[in-house]
């Protein structure tokens, strides 16, 4: 092989793509030629310098400082958690005010006195009053029935 051939497949073979014959061929060249050795040695130089990766070790303080981090690090407080704290602790007494005097609403409104005079009206032609009303009502319950006999 010549000098212009060994010049055109250099980076074949120091990327180690030539065949068997012709590394054979290109080594017992190099033997001979000390203007292709030179220029095969800058190549691989150059190589190594900025296309081969760089192998960086971490120091020993690096490693410890960086693992006592990770180890004390505590996870965020999700964003939803964080916005809807100071709106629970605000809203949550009077929410559960309201929500309970619904309930008892809702529960008057079930053992509301029953109309027995049929015209649509709660006190409509009758004699007696609401309380009179209300107590016979609630006087029939097992429960209820013991606070309205027995103040």
């Amino acid at each position: 092989m010549n000098h212009q051939d060994i010049q055109e497949r250099i980076f074949e073979y120091i990327d180690g793509e030539i065949p068997p014959e012709g590394q054979m061929a290109i080594d017992a060249h190099l033997l001979r030629c000390p203007e292709c050795r030179t220029i095969l040695e800058g190549w691989r130089q150059t190589k190594a310098t900025y296309l081969d990766p760089l192998t960086v070790q971490p120091s020993k303080a690096f490693i410890t400082n960086v693992m006592r981090d990770v180890r004390s690090w505590e996870a965020p407080e999700p964003w939803l958690c964080r916005l809807l704290r100071p709106v629970f602790t605000r809203w949550a007494i009077p929410a559960m005010s309201l929500s309970m005097a619904g309930f008892a609403m809702a529960l008057l409104y079930a053992v509301q006195p029953v109309n027995k005079a049929g015209d649509g009206l709660i006190l409509g032609g009758q004699t007696t009053s609401v309380t009179t009303e209300w107590k016979d009502t609630l006087a029939d319950d097992p429960v209820i029935g013991l606070l309205v006999n027995n103040p």
